[in-house]
């Protein structure tokens, strides 16, 4: 029986395709529009050889169409995409498959001419928030919870991304006791960027968010950290949400970023 994790987030690519980021590593991947068909009827079907079937119903495929599944089957559950009940069974007729290394992406040079195989990209790099009070109007300063958060900021994105989760979900639902209003979220921004300064080592979007989220959440606030994704090129972007909307510091902001996670 193949499924898809519940650990596995994904947003639509304008190429058919699509950006799935793993909860538990924080890694991302990209499949073009034959994977992405292929990986969602498995999980529609259950069943390695129906889902072949209905999308070679619905789309031309090449000669090594089977061949490229069964390795593309073998990636994805490799890599956590793809989850089946019986791990220790290779994807052949009927018997959907584990575990091997890295992602493959298959040859095409064999077939001049023919359509594009299924591919899953190299790695390129739901939680639903729980409802809480209604945002206060008050917008404190932030400049001793900056300094106290960067330390914080720092150590956890040092950890594995599975903890960055868990840790925030444990504040959202059990320390956090109202929602942060825009004007709140921005003034943290601006605290944390002036705490981080004149911090030699990497200070990014991702640790501006995080730090802007343990700001508020060292009032006991919550703001959602945001992970989104742009394409052509493909790159990737942290904010923080807002009632009024993303709140983010402009340094390679692009209104092409969606949501492909909300923590």
């Amino acid at each position: 029986m193949l499924r898809i994790p519940g650990h596995i987030h994904t947003t639509a690519a304008p190429n058919g395709g699509s950006v799935v980021l793993d909860r538990r590593t924080g890694r991302c991947y990209a499949l073009n529009g034959l994977a992405d068909q292929l990986w969602r009827a498995w999980h529609t079907t259950g069943d390695f050889d129906t889902a072949l079937t209905l999308v070679a119903a619905t789309t031309t495929v090449g000669p090594r169409f089977p061949t490229q599944s069964r390795e593309l089957a073998d990636t994805l559950v490799a890599t956590g995409l793809l989850a089946t009940d019986e791990p220790h069974q290779h994807p052949r007729a009927n018997a959907p498959d584990t575990t091997t290394t890295s992602p493959a992406v298959p040859d095409e040079s064999a077939m001049p001419g023919a359509p594009a195989g299924p591919v899953l990209g190299q790695p390129v790099s739901d939680s639903t928030p729980t409802t809480l009070a209604g945002p206060d109007s008050a917008v404190p300063g932030f400049r001793v919870a900056a300094l106290l958060a960067v330390p914080l900021t720092l150590l956890v994105v040092l950890l594995p991304f599975r903890v960055m989760v868990s840790l925030l979900t444990w504040s959202r639902q059990h320390w956090c006791r109202r929602t942060a209003s825009g004007p709140q979220t921005e003034a943290a921004l601006a605290a944390i960027s002036r705490a981080t300064r004149y911090h030699p080592g990497r200070i990014a979007c991702l640790e501006l968010s995080l730090g802007t989220v343990v700001t508020l959440a060292l009032g006991r606030r919550h703001a959602p950290l945001v992970i989104g994704v742009a394409h052509a090129p493909c790159r990737f972007h942290a904010w923080v949400g807002s009632p009024e909307g993303p709140v983010h510091d402009r340094r390679g902001w692009t209104p092409e970023f969606r949501p492909i996670v909300t923590l």
